[in-house]
């Protein structure tokens, strides 16, 4: 019997990365009510649960209101996670997409809606968890959001 998966999953895990070391605050960040962001929030249905509430409790930390509708041109907080189980059922490869941007309306076409994103996931982080790990990928997924909202939060109050 082959084992070399369950001690590569292990490995990764231990190596997960994140390239949130090199984000900073950048101009585009500044927001014309810094105390009040939308974020959109997609997940894979692969994920062991949901994350949404973890990234709602990060904004509500940093004293950001959510705002419940976007409004076009106004930044907004992009989060998805992506999820796959991994082989022989041992966990869970992941990916999360932490990144800010901007929904656009098409003017000729009102139901054509566009989000442009800003550069790479600047607070994203990709990696593996036990089959339990649903905990370890919420903490990743706080971890992640809190990065970016210091930074925002950076840009917005010349802190």
């Amino acid at each position: 019997m082959n084992v070399w998966w369950p001690r590569l999953a292990a490995v990764l895990g231990a190596l997960s990365f994140s390239v949130v070391a090199w984000a900073e605050p950048k101009w585009w960040m500044k927001n014309e009510d810094p105390n009040s962001l939308y974020f959109h929030y997609s997940q894979d249905r692969l994920c062991p649960g949901s994350y949404e509430d973890a990234v709602a409790a990060a904004l509500v930390r940093s004293r950001i209101k959510r705002e419940e509708h976007w409004i076009p041109g106004e930044l907004v907080l992009y989060v998805n996670v992506v999820c796959m189980a991994t082989k022989p059922a041992s966990g869970f490869a992941y990916s999360i997409d932490v990144r800010f941007g901007r929904f656009f309306i098409n003017p000729k076409d009102p139901t054509d809606i566009e989000i442009a994103l800003y550069g790479p996931s600047n607070y994203g982080v990709i990696g593996t968890s036990s089959k339990d790990g649903g905990r370890f990928i919420r903490d990743t997924v706080r971890n992640s959001v809190e990065s970016a909202l210091t930074d925002y939060l950076k840009a917005n109050f010349d802190l």
